[in-house]
């Protein structure tokens, strides 16, 4: 240490050890993945170049971060824990040495902070950035489903719905709503109408599935893949969307597979999906490799593609596939997932106290 440094450095004092651990909880509870380049800015230029934190990587200006498993944030997030815990060690450090002199807990130095003292003003400034952009943060739990009737379908052998994906967090002790996505799905009572007929009346994304039916019931290929099991119903899924935040942690095969388990049949109905998008005709390599990457994704709910038709998913209620995928996705049920405040917005129209992460063009009126 040189001698400036020394004329700098604070007398040891309960005040900034605890000062240190604040700094060391905050970078603990803060992913910088959602932080911007100017907040990451601000909370490294917040930390004393002498008060045993360490330093931030070279190009943490140069950000914005944005949340991914890329490179540059595994390296920052390493580089907040590395701070947290020397920040740590330095508090119980500074703690060590004031039982040895005999100071009591309740250190009589634990007051206002006083503006010469060089480590506890910039250190007091360091926990406080810190603090503040935890605050721009929230953590979201508990994921459940809520749903309702979009009312579109003009036959009594049809019904509409719509699940939506619901996540909460906590702010000054409250818990609020946040919509997260949502699941749009159809039933169809069997051999009560054309079916082909059923699904033009609705949408492109829903008459996609015509093809895989002759009159008011199944076609031969459909009848023969699944010949032990009689279906009296349909349930097709035709969108599902999880806003973008909070992707990543399998919440769409989590929805689909709460729809399955509250609005199907429990051993006669179908379960269908699409999993490309519609309308999309390519030869583009990528786009293909992510509509199959897509594709495999959905066999996580338990669908198999459907002979004759691969480009389909589907599944009977019959069989053990769809709860024995549920059961293998019942995890995500308690995840928690920290996301940029600014994301999280009240939603409009108003429903209730609920706040959205998805545009609101995405959500039906009144809802």
């Amino acid at each position: 240490m040189t001698d400036d440094e020394q004329e700098r450095q604070e007398p040891d004092s309960r005040q900034r050890a605890q000062l240190l651990r604040e700094v060391a909880c905050h970078l603990r509870t803060t992913d910088p993945a959602d932080l911007s380049g100017s907040q990451l800015q601000e909370l490294y230029a917040a930390f004393p170049s002498d008060a045993g934190c360490g330093a931030p990587p070279p190009n943490v200006y140069k950000l914005p971060i944005r949340p991914g498993p890329d490179t540059t944030v595994r390296r920052l997030r390493l580089s907040f824990q590395a701070l947290a815990a020397d920040a740590q060690r330095a508090a119980d450090e500074i703690d060590r040495r004031l039982d040895e002199a005999g100071v009591p807990p309740a250190d009589t130095g634990a007051g206002t902070v006083q503006p010469i003292d060089y480590n506890n003003v910039a250190i007091g400034r360091a926990s406080s950035k810190a603090a503040d952009i935890r605050m721009a943060t929230a953590t979201l739990v508990a994921p459940s489903v809520r749903f309702f009737s979009s009312g579109e379908s003009q036959f009594d052998a049809m019904m509409t719905w719509r699940a939506e994906l619901e996540l909460a967090y906590e702010a000054d002790g409250e818990f609020t709503d946040v919509l997260a996505g949502y699941a749009d799905f159809l039933t169809i009572r069997v051999g009560e109408h054309p079916i082909a007929d059923l699904l033009d009346s609705l949408s492109e994304d829903a008459a996609e599935f015509a093809g895989l039916f002759a009159d008011d019931d199944l076609n031969d290929a459909l009848q023969e893949q699944f010949d032990d099991v009689p279906f009296h119903r349909i349930l097709i899924v035709t969108m599902v969307c999880v806003a973008e935040p909070l992707r990543g942690h399998e919440l769409g095969a989590w929805l689909v597979s709460e729809v399955i388990a509250g609005m199907a049949g429990a051993t006669d109905t179908l379960v269908l999906l699409y999993p490309h998008p519609v309308g999309i005709e390519t030869e583009d390599a990528s786009v293909l490799d992510a509509a199959n990457a897509l594709a495999n994704y959905w066999l996580r709910v338990g669908l198999v593609p459907i002979d004759g038709h691969p480009e389909f998913l589907g599944q009977a209620t019959a069989y053990n596939a769809l709860p024995n995928a549920r059961d293998k996705l019942r995890s995500v049920g308690n995840v928690e997932i920290l996301v940029a405040a600014r994301h999280i917005r009240p939603q409009q129209p108003p429903v209730g106290r609920r706040h959205t992460l998805i545009d609101d063009h995405d959500v039906p009126p009144g809802r």
